[in-house]
């Protein structure tokens, strides 16, 4: 049961790594469509800003699932915790078009 467990918490830690991937790339991104005045590069940066919001979304909810179902404790319990805490810090603000 710890195994799948684990197996969860090391899945909700590749979501936060991936997260931090797009937003990297989503500023880059918005950086050189406006250097560059590239409206389609532009527009990527509204699609990465709508996919970053999904996969925040998804990250809360598998910290809330192991909070609910798993019952972590100590070090287990601050992961998820402080994944929790990265993942609403996370959130992107609405970009305007």
């Amino acid at each position: 049961m710890r195994t799948a467990f684990h197996e969860q918490l090391d899945s909700l830690t590749e979501m936060l790594s991936n997260m931090c991937g797009l937003a990297g790339l989503a500023m880059d991104r918005a950086t050189q469509a406006l250097l560059q005045a590239d409206l389609a590069m532009a527009e990527q940066v509204f699609t990465d800003h709508d996919q970053l919001a999904h996969m925040q979304t998804s990250a809360e909810e598998a910290a809330f699932r192991l909070l609910a179902l798993q019952s972590p404790v100590a070090g287990d319990l601050r992961i998820v915790v402080g994944s929790l805490r990265n993942a609403a810090n996370a959130r992107p603000p609405t970009p305007r078009r």
